[in-house]
């Protein structure tokens, strides 16, 4: 760098004052944030904003795409509506829950799977022709490429990064990926550290939402062998903008959606 004129660079990244940045910042509009429309969760992670990578993770079965759904489903009160990657279920049997205007969504007739560059093409089409807010994406070793000779863990590092950069920050949406986690011991409480194949899924991301669920109960108290209607619980297990963590939401499936529930679970 020697020789070179520094003091007058002007260019986008050139270095200012805190103070000089924060009146730039100042000077823009607001970040749009949007909510989950669960209001114990939005008030534990300060609902959600563009820009950021929001991880919803569980054991199979657990009611992760049921979340997503459900999310979609608030936001459509709202008018604000989402591009949905269905890569576990078929488009055709995922529309089923989607075949009315109040829970439209938008999604790829055709998936393309292990392939980021497909994926960003599909977001920008989305935001071009339905000006879609928010991204789902169901789940992340749909789009990582599994073939891939290098080590696992760096290639869903390098996958979760380009999510935040080149979709969630580079178009400005919030994305959501579903992730999957491995076999909880019987006794043990669902954290992190049970995330699989990669600790980079919780480090990449903004939120990390942990989801379980309880077997059902008969009318007398008594556990039951199914999970359909049992109560789930959404833990905040990170959330980078308030620091909250550890909180705990119970949800109830009614219908196709899940809500929040009064009850008080014994977890």
């Amino acid at each position: 760098m020697a020789g070179k004129n520094l003091k007058a660079y002007t260019g986008p990244d050139r270095v200012v004052s805190s103070v000089a940045f924060a009146a730039m910042l100042d000077s823009l509009p607001p970040v749009a944030k949007y909510l989950t429309g669960f209001p114990a969760l939005d008030e534990a992670i300060g609902g959600f904003e563009v820009g950021e990578l929001i991880v919803i993770s569980g054991p199979t079965a657990m009611g992760k795409t049921l979340l997503c759904d459900s999310i979609v489903a608030n936001m459509n009160i709202e008018n604000l509506r989402s591009v949905f990657f269905t890569f576990e279920v078929t488009p055709s049997k995922f529309i089923e829950n989607h075949r009315e205007p109040k829970t439209c969504l938008y999604l790829p007739l055709q998936h393309k799977a292990s392939d980021l560059s497909w994926v960003r093409d599909r977001v920008e089409e989305a935001i071009e022709k339905y000006s879609i807010s928010a991204v789902f994406i169901d789940h992340l070793h749909y789009v990582i490429d599994m073939r891939s000779k290098q080590n696992m863990s760096m290639e869903i590092g390098a996958t979760m990064r380009y999510l935040k950069r080149d979709v969630a920050i580079a178009l400005n949406k919030p994305v959501f990926i579903v992730c999957h986690a491995s076999k909880v011991p019987v006794g043990q409480v669902m954290t992190m550290d049970h995330l699989r194949d990669s600790s980079f899924v919780a480090q990449e991301a903004d939120t990390v939402l942990l989801v379980t669920r309880r077997y059902d109960k008969d009318l007398f108290g008594k556990t039951k062998t199914s999970m359909l209607e049992g109560l789930a619980t959404v833990t905040v297990a990170k959330a980078r903008r308030t620091g909250a963590m550890g909180i705990k939401v119970k949800l109830k499936k009614v219908g196709h959606v899940l809500q929040e529930s009064g009850e008080i679970d014994d977890d």
